[in-house]
């Protein structure tokens, strides 16, 4: 009998996995329009992002994968969110945070080398 409880609950994971697998998760806005640029499409006049609206978006990004680290992490608390979910949630918003902590870096080097630079 355990046998066939432990197939079934393996039948019920693998198809978790593989719905799971099928959702397409949606692009954020930077990231659809780094997707344009590397396939060479055209890129409307009113969305081409200037370097400081890349930044702005850059930061909304970094909040919104804050945001739903938080609420993953309350809904996993309140068992209605599974723990790996959760963690994959505060991962990303992890590495959204450390990549832009690392453009925010070079970005003050860069600065900082200018300001050197005799005129």
């Amino acid at each position: 009998m355990d046998s066939i409880s432990s197939l079934t609950s393996l039948n019920n994971l693998s198809r978790t996995a593989y719905a799971n697998s099928q959702r397409t998760a949606a692009l954020t806005p930077l990231e659809e329009s780094w997707q344009r640029r590397l396939l060479g499409e055209a890129t409307p006049a009113a969305e081409s992002l200037n370097f400081s609206g890349m930044l702005q978006t850059a930061l909304a990004e970094v909040q919104q994968a804050q945001k739903v680290s938080d609420q993953m992490t309350v809904a996993m608390l309140l068992g209605a969110a599974d723990i790996h979910e959760a963690t994959i949630a505060m991962e990303k918003a992890t590495l959204t945070l450390r990549t832009f902590i690392q453009v925010r870096d070079k970005m003050l080097e860069a600065y900082q080398e200018i300001m050197r630079m005799q005129v």
